[in-house]
């Protein structure tokens, strides 16, 4: 059985994580969060240990064996996360976006390069069977047309939140488009030129060409007109494309290659940071 720490429990992607770790027969045995508002584990793992920090866990994960540390905490805490699970001797599976600057990203992957442990980035649409399917037909050579929607509404939370603030979150590129730019170029090649015609703090439109696909994409987080203030769409070449049910079992699936060695590494995702991140 595969030991797990969880850093970032109390956040919302969190439980996928957890339930993850509970159908791959895992075991989360710490789990830490400044938030103590918990019940969450009660659910899933009642007997594992709670701490407020890393540096509180530090005498904990010194006298246990642990397998992997699973990072969802906020966007801007992933990269020392990272390397606090490295330094540990732990494998790292992380929530996405893996980091948001291009700097961060060599850090990792120079921390990464020298231990003995491995970092994963969960990108869980690239489990979607509709994807999955797009990228087998997809004709090398061919040049596709996409038009990617992404509309969803944040209240007025959202500005006082570290995800209003474009660096600690990366911004609406990455909060709303960082799972779907890397499906599309993991099916349609890498970035040649971003154009982003429109933005603002609640809005980006632009045209990304792929080398196989050019891409016109609208991000919005505060159209309320929508029903249930959220809407994704994918296009390609006029046919839209469903993306199935949201309990496909993404995350499982996700963690099953991982624990069998078959995860997305920090490579997988070097083209989509670069495509995102504003900042070195």
């Amino acid at each position: 059985m595969k030991k797990f720490i969880i850093i970032g429990v109390a956040g919302y992607v969190a439980v996928k994580h957890l339930r993850a770790v509970k159908t791959v027969r895992g075991k989360v045995v710490a789990a830490i969060d400044p938030n103590d508002n918990l019940e969450i584990l009660d659910e899933y793992f009642p007997e594992c240990e709670y701490f407020k920090s890393v540096e509180d866990a530090q005498t904990f994960v010194n006298n246990n064996s642990i397998d992997f540390i699973t990072v969802c905490s906020p966007s801007y805490l992933h990269a020392q996360h990272i390397r606090f699970a490295l330094e540990n001797q732990c494998d790292v599976i992380c929530e996405s976006p893996l980091v948001l600057t291009k700097k961060e990203y060599e850090e990792v992957k120079h921390w990464e390069e020298k231990s003995n442990n491995k970092v994963y980035n969960v990108l869980q649409y690239r489990y979607s069977s509709a994807l999955q399917e797009l990228k087998n037909n997809f004709v090398p050579g061919e040049n596709v047309y996409v038009d990617f929607r992404n509309y969803s509404y944040r209240g007025k939370w959202f500005k006082q939140s570290w995800k209003g603030e474009p660096s600690k979150s990366g911004g609406l590129l990455t909060i709303l488009g960082y799972h779907f730019f890397d499906a599309l170029i993991w099916i349609y090649g890498k970035p040649v030129k971003l154009e982003i015609n429109k933005e603002s703090a609640t809005e980006i439109k632009g045209v990304l060409s792929l080398e196989n696909a050019t891409v016109n994409f609208e991000l919005n987080n505060q159209l309320i007109e929508i029903e249930k203030r959220r809407k994704l769409e994918i296009v390609i070449n006029g046919k839209e494309i469903s993306l199935g049910k949201p309990d496909e079992g993404l995350f499982e699936k996700s963690y099953r290659d991982i624990l069998n060695k078959k995860g997305f590494g920090i490579r997988e995702v070097a083209e989509t940071i670069r495509l995102v991140s504003k900042s070195e």
